[in-house]
């Protein structure tokens, strides 16, 4: 099935929804994250975790607000450096170190 979209288009489209989102989930994860008590009290950190029942969806969303925001910005490396369909920069590459 040909949808017509160039490489360019489709990686840069993923990395600015991506990237955005990532880093709005992250804040937003962070906002709800306990965090009163100092952070080199230890004992009282992990009592202050141990007390919180979301403490399990809050680190899973930073780290999935942490995928988003890496993921974004590999799409839009692959954005800015994808070449036009039918070329095909690997095999051109390697046809080059033999000649």
């Amino acid at each position: 099935m040909e949808t017509g979209v160039e490489p360019r288009a489709f990686w840069g489209r993923i990395g600015a929804i991506a990237l955005p989102l990532g880093v709005i989930l992250l804040v937003a994860a962070t906002a709800v994250h306990p965090s009163r008590e100092h952070p080199m009290n230890h004992t009282a950190v992990f009592m202050e975790y141990a007390q919180n029942d979301g403490w399990i969806a809050i680190h899973f969303a930073q780290w999935v607000a942490a995928l988003m925001f890496s993921g974004g910005l590999v799409a839009l490396y692959f954005a800015m450096t994808a070449k036009k369909e039918g070329q095909n920069r690997w095999r051109a590459s390697a046809w080059s170190r033999w000649c």
